[in-house]
């Protein structure tokens, strides 16, 4: 196995992508004779109709792989990675938005609790509800009446559901995106 920007054809012949010659040919220009790299025997590449490599020389050689890919491809593939799982997330999120809304409307009641019971104000019934419903719990507000406290605790019940969902949705569409990406979409 060779160089990840090297190709072998049946011939013998090793194919260089024209990135790697341009800068053996860039290193060649400054570094002293005895750091100098080996320069590559094999004919540049040229990008042909119908997906396929001409060399400099005439003989032919399929497209290469993705994990051959230009640098500058490969620096971008992360991010196309990301953006196909993100509309795969935001497509499942919509196929589940009445449940998710059917949630967050049942937090909503639970803050309202909150302040009816405990006499707090709207901002900080919502955080209590937040912090409790996402079980983070800082405990620098308490309730202090039963019906707060079981207002919390459904909140907190309600709120494991909530962020089950969302990460189950976003396992889903990350599935969906890798089988996508190894089927080549």
């Amino acid at each position: 196995m060779g160089r990840p920007d090297e190709w072998h054809v049946s011939g013998g012949s090793t194919f260089y992508d024209v990135s790697f010659i341009e800068s053996c040919q860039a290193r060649l220009a400054v570094a002293p004779a005895h750091h100098r790299p080996p320069v590559p025997q094999g004919g540049l590449l040229r990008p042909e109709t119908g997906g396929a490599w001409r060399s400099l020389e005439g003989s032919t050689l399929d497209r290469p792989s993705r994990s051959h890919a230009a640098p500058r491809q490969q620096m971008l593939e992360p991010m196309t990675d990301f953006l196909i799982f993100l509309s795969r997330f935001l497509r499942l999120l919509h196929f589940v938005r009445g449940a998710l809304g059917a949630l967050l409307l049942l937090l909503g009641v639970c803050a309202l609790a909150l302040m009816w019971a405990e006499g707090l104000p709207l901002g900080d019934a919502l955080y209590l509800t937040a912090v409790t419903g996402l079980t983070i719990g800082y405990g620098d507000i308490a309730p202090a009446s039963p019906l707060g406290r079981i207002a919390c605790v459904t909140a907190g019940l309600i709120g494991v559901v909530f962020v089950g969902l969302v990460v189950a949705v976003a396992t889903r569409a990350l599935a969906q995106a890798v089988k996508d990406n190894s089927e080549g979409r």
